[in-house]
């Protein structure tokens, strides 16, 4: 069916003017309306140049991040077998993007390495936040509780060993270098250590 326009049909050669640029363009060069037999006022070109520009702000921002959750919740299975698809069209970049990450937030790797080694070894307190460490970090000057070697690879060292049901909470840990954490293994402390009580709200 030919296209239809203001009561009159219209061929392929009907040329129309974009009611943005002023240009007179083709059909084809604007998009069809999806409820009508109609075109729209802008062409393509400047249809495009206006959702950019209106993507950049942060209304824009928000309505697409609204929209693609409503997406993903209608469609699971969809958003899975695209991402799957991507993933594996990119797999040298997201390996070169994870390496590059976890070089700048050394922090947060260590966090989440220990968190997921106490949940696997059956702890019954699992509670240390990341901010938490940061504070036990800040209040022994980024220095081992052991050997007092200052380090910027320190480990999180539990008092009472994980193996042996030790909690993973903010009492129960000290920060340790690797050198002391490998001599202590499941044993007890190498030397006195008074670790981080938290503050009662």
């Amino acid at each position: 069916m030919p296209p239809f326009i203001k009561g009159k049909f219209f061929d392929e050669n009907t040329k129309k003017r974009c009611s943005q640029c002023g240009k007179e363009k083709y059909l084809d060069a604007f998009y069809r309306d999806k409820t009508a037999f109609l075109y729209r006022s802008k062409c393509i070109e400047c249809d495009k140049k206006t959702n950019l520009s209106y993507r950049a702000t942060p209304e824009g921002k928000a309505n697409r991040k609204a929209r693609n959750e409503r997406y993903a919740i209608r469609h699971p299975e969809r958003v899975k077998a695209r991402r799957s698809k991507w993933e594996d069209k990119n797999r040298e970049t997201l390996r070169a993007y994870h390496r590059q990450w976890e070089k700048d937030h050394p922090l947060s790797v260590n966090g989440y390495t220990s968190k997921k080694r106490a949940a696997k070894s059956g702890s019954e307190i699992n509670d240390l936040k990341l901010s938490e460490w940061a504070w036990i970090l800040q209040l022994f000057k980024y220095r081992c509780a052991y050997c007092g070697k200052k380090s910027k690879r320190l480990t999180q060292d539990h008092v009472s060993p994980l193996s042996l049901k030790g909690p993973h909470t903010m009492a129960n840990i000290v920060p340790c270098c690797l050198s002391c954490n490998s001599k202590k293994r499941i044993g007890p402390p190498l030397c006195p250590v008074q670790s981080v009580l938290p503050l009662e709200v």
